[in-house]
């Protein structure tokens, strides 16, 4: 969790946009990996920071995988307009056609039903 947080203070100190999308998002998995309520959240923001970001600079990767986290961060939800975001995350998977189709995919395959509407925090 440490090296996390310092490699995304770095980018940001140098002011490197596309290492900042990308250490939000492995910040958000660490905290996610940390199963805790506390860390839930912090992990949520992580990733609604890296997929603003992610759009901003136009880096399709890293917003593939701040859509994913944030799935993983609030559970099965919408992103609005009536998808989810895991499934956003897949199309642009395999529109860049990149490994991570694979992972994407099982964990969509995974699911039953409709997507549930995220928690009360939703995102920004």
């Amino acid at each position: 969790m440490k090296n996390a947080r310092a490699s995304l203070e770095l980018c940001r100190e140098l002011k490197d946009r596309g290492g900042e999308a990308e250490a939000l998002n492995i910040l958000g998995a660490v905290c996610l990996a940390a199963d805790s309520v506390a860390f839930a959240c912090e992990a949520r923001e992580c990733h609604e920071q890296a997929l603003e970001l992610a759009r901003v600079i136009e880096s399709p990767y890293d917003e593939m995988l701040a859509l994913e986290g944030l799935d993983r961060s609030l559970g099965q939800g919408t992103a609005g307009g009536g998808s989810d975001w895991l499934s956003l995350s897949l199309v642009i998977a395999r529109r860049l056609e990149v490994p991570d189709v694979n992972r994407i995919q099982a964990r969509l395959g995974t699911r039953s039903g409709n997507a549930s509407t995220p928690c009360s925090a939703g995102t920004t």
